[in-house]
């Protein structure tokens, strides 16, 4: 019986990654986001004057103060958040692969190789069709689904376009693959 053993790979040995070229997000797509953002904490702060307006017994300053400074001090750093988010954010398409880069204080670059999505669908919001922006969502089978927000509907359109022809090509050799009989020695 064969003895299981696994060797180390060490960094070094390692293969050099291409560099890659991050394709920025549309700028008015920030603007679509800090409405939608100030439409969440204005619904919020209305929400809060709303109750303390009508419960009398929560009608103490420094209730009021603690509750409506802490929404605006969330307010803020949302805000903020979202502004160096959207700076570094972008995406990078690949031959065989999609890369997508968000965040700030925790930054996350995720690649799908274009074998592995099943579905594709462009969305957009009320606000990004006004500006002509959508989101393009990618459903894979081996990893959690994902969106590239704040890009044209038009360049959403043409990477489903071209993804969806990488993964039909991909299906098309496979098949043709498996139907090639095989020499048996």
């Amino acid at each position: 019986m064969e003895e299981f053993s696994t060797k180390a790979v060490l960094p070094e040995h390692l293969p050099q990654a291409d560099p890659l070229d991050f394709t920025p997000l549309e700028p008015v797509a920030l603007k679509i986001w800090q409405i939608n953002l100030g439409l969440i904490f204005g619904s919020l702060l209305l929400a809060e004057a709303l109750i303390f307006y009508f419960i009398e017994s929560w009608r103490l300053p420094w209730l009021i103060a603690l509750i409506c400074g802490a929404t605006l001090v969330y307010a803020l750093v949302a805000g903020i958040e979202l502004r160096y988010s959207f700076k570094w954010s972008g995406y990078a398409l690949r031959e065989q692969d999609l890369f997508y880069r968000s965040g700030w204080l925790r930054r996350r670059i995720r690649c799908v190789p274009i074998r592995r999505v099943q579905h594709l669908s462009v969305v957009s919001g009320w606000l990004g069709r006004r500006y002509g922006l959508a989101s393009l969502r990618i459903y894979t089978a081996a990893q959690s689904d994902f969106s590239i927000r704040g890009i044209k509907r038009e360049r959403a359109e043409s990477l489903k376009a071209w993804i969806s022809q990488q993964v039909d090509m991909e299906d098309e050799q496979e098949s043709s693959s498996e139907n090639t009989p095989q020499d048996d020695e």
